[in-house]
């Protein structure tokens, strides 16, 4: 790996945070609080600032932020799930 092509990308997430609000009560409000049953129910934990992890061959090559936080990642989940589901495939 070109670890100044790895420094670059990870200098570019800077350029790229969330442009909304970090509130999730409030994001969610704002979302879904015209639907019926819009009451949120257990706990709702803030949106986290960016992070991430770039591995190759096993091995972490790069990481920021907390990537052991847990957060809410709504759309991305199906994407990573067929990443995977597709690379496990390809491995059977």
């Amino acid at each position: 790996m070109n670890s100044a092509l790895v420094t670059e990308a990870v200098a570019a997430r800077d350029c790229r945070r969330h442009a909304g609000t970090h509130d999730m009560t409030l994001f969610l409000k704002n979302s879904f609080g015209k639907e019926p049953f819009d009451t949120l129910v257990g706990p709702v934990k803030d949106r986290g600032p960016a992070s991430g992890i770039i591995t190759r061959h096993g091995y972490i090559v790069a990481k920021w932020g907390d990537p052991n936080r847990a957060d809410i990642v709504n759309s991305v989940t199906k994407t990573f799930l067929t990443t995977v589901v597709a690379w496990r495939g390809r491995r059977a």
